[in-house]
């Protein structure tokens, strides 16, 4: 399996499940310690992925300008160039056998 065959997805724990008080979101320490508390996972061409509750993602536009479709919701369908950065969250999603289409199933 060749490099641009793998999709490598990130996933921390979001925000929101960390229970924090509004003023506390934009704390240095706490964005530091969610950015230090990832991990990552590939996803092959054609394979369906699930980013669990409580979680979100993060895939890298580093060298493919990946296209995300969101069926549930138009206003999200876009093109991302390369250098740019798709948000996930939790959900479950299939990485298209085109090798640059994510869609939210």
């Amino acid at each position: 399996m060749e490099e641009e065959d793998v999709l490598i997805v990130q996933i921390t724990t979001s925000l929101s499940s960390m229970n924090l008080e509004d003023d506390d979101e934009n704390d240095d320490s706490i964005l530091v310690e969610q950015g230090n508390n990832y991990d990552e996972f590939p996803v092959a061409i054609g394979e369906q992925f699930k980013i669990d509750a409580g979680y979100e993602g993060s895939i890298s536009c580093e060298t493919i300008g990946y296209k995300f479709i969101n069926k549930f919701d138009d206003m999200e369908n876009r093109t991302y160039k390369i250098g740019a950065t798709i948000e996930l969250e939790s959900g479950e999603y299939l990485f298209h056998k085109d090798g640059v289409t994510i869609e939210k199933i």
